[in-house]
């Protein structure tokens, strides 16, 4: 009697996890090979970065965090068509993903659209506005486009948030303005 129930509990048990909780373990295949890429990633290791999250998507295509990363490394290739569309398909998974948009205005401004690089940390500002190097990087922008009213004021939040390097470039900006109006 225990022998057949035993068997009957493995036979149970292999059909739950090879049925029924099969999607669930791709996802956590994915899910580790999204962090092991961050992590070849934050150590300036692209190309494997680059496999881990090819494979992550190929394992669960509707994970948004893989095509974040993956677009990351092709910014870091310099592949921003590519990474753009990578951001783009993240957003379109997760349009609450702050940092899809932010990483988009990233490669937006690279390529020398500081208009459109301003929507897009606008977007993730909004999604998330407690990121001091959001601001800091906004203002950037708004610098560049030489929207300098603006520009002081995202750095003066940058600032206010804990990002020291904002409170300088208020000063700097502020500063260049007064001499320019002399």
């Amino acid at each position: 009697m225990i022998r057949r129930t035993l068997s009957y509990l493995s036979v149970l048990l292999f059909s739950l996890v090879a049925f029924s909780l099969l999607p669930a373990c791709t996802a956590c295949e994915s899910t580790s090979l999204i962090l092991k890429g961050t992590d070849y990633q934050n150590n300036g290791q692209y190309d494997k970065a680059l496999e881990c999250f090819n494979k992550a998507i190929e394992l669960d295509p509707k994970d948004y965090l893989g095509y974040v990363g993956r677009g990351e490394v092709y910014s870091e290739f310099v592949r921003y068509e590519e990474a753009i569309a990578d951001f783009d398909t993240a957003i379109r998974l997760n349009p609450e993903d702050d940092e899809a948009y932010f990483e988009k205005g990233q490669v937006l401004e690279k390529l020398g659209d500081y208009e459109s690089a301003v929507e897009y940390y606008s977007k993730a500002i909004e999604l998330k506005s407690d990121d001091a190097y959001y601001y800091f990087t906004r203002g950037s922008a708004y610098q560049k486009l030489e929207r300098n009213d603006e520009a002081i004021a995202d750095f003066r939040k940058s600032c206010g948030l804990g990002e020291t390097v904002g409170c300088e470039a208020a000063e700097l900006v502020w500063k260049d303005m007064k001499r320019t109006e002399e």
